[in-house]
């Protein structure tokens, strides 16, 4: 995906009476129309600005309001002696429309109008080893151990790699974790950790980390998987 939000750092917000009117700039730059695009930034704000992130709102190019969740990230520490610290940077997930190759102007504001609703309700169960998350338009579930997902079209998938004429996969490593890493109302990331075991539950090579993200009414998940190498007998063996 090249998508890129830029604009907040060059331009200078309009601040009076303390509100705040920001303009956020997306850029289509891979020539693919995106519709809901799910996006996630940071975004600094003023001081003395804004000091309940519940009053931030993000509004569409046609100045309506869209779905968006903020997360506080920091406060002005410094200002805080007479009243609660304002904001002093939000990370945002929203669903961007852009042109191929074109910009979509967004803009941050300060309201007490009440937020755009969801476009589906994201709904995350747990049970035993299993999670399993519904997006309105998807359902499929991640396991702690043995194969990952349990997903249309990659049901009982596997990660594997091989080393020393042995071939290692994700699902032979019986000490796996899994955990909800994040979860709102637009977006949930699941996070397995484990390691690449041999057929024989014991010998095992690279280490992993994998992230399975997830959207509010979008039919396809994201994994991120990362690789991880402890087993050196040196510590510059780590990668």
């Amino acid at each position: 995906m090249q998508l890129r939000v830029f604009g907040f750092l060059l331009l200078t917000p309009f601040v009076a009476a303390q509100t705040l009117d920001l303009p956020l700039t997306v850029e289509e730059t891979a020539g693919v129309a995106r519709v809901a695009e799910p996006l996630t930034f940071g975004v600094p704000l003023p001081k003395g600005v804004v000091r309940d992130p519940a009053r931030l709102l993000l509004f569409g190019p046609n100045g309506q309001p869209v779905p968006a969740v903020f997360r506080l990230v920091n406060r002005w520490w410094e200002d805080a002696a007479t009243q609660l610290p304002s904001v002093q940077w939000v990370h945002t997930d929203f669903f961007a429309d852009v042109a191929a190759n074109g910009r979509a102007v967004y803009r941050l504001k300060t309201s007490d109008a009440a937020p755009a609703a969801p476009p589906a309700a994201l709904r995350v169960e747990t049970e035993g080893d299993r999670v399993t998350v519904h997006t309105g338009a998807l359902t499929f579930s991640v396991n702690r151990t043995g194969p990952m997902l349990d997903a249309p079209g990659l049901r009982g998938v596997d990660f594997l790699l091989r080393s020393d004429e042995r071939v290692y996969k994700a699902s032979q490593w019986p000490g796996s974790e899994l955990v909800v890493e994040e979860q709102n109302p637009l977006r949930v990331v699941l996070k397995r950790t484990g390691s690449h075991g041999w057929v024989n539950g014991q010998d095992r090579a690279l280490d992993y980390v994998a992230r399975i993200v997830a959207y509010a009414g979008r039919p396809y998940i994201r994994i991120i998987y990362s690789f991880v190498n402890r087993q050196g007998r040196e510590m510059s063996h780590f990668v």
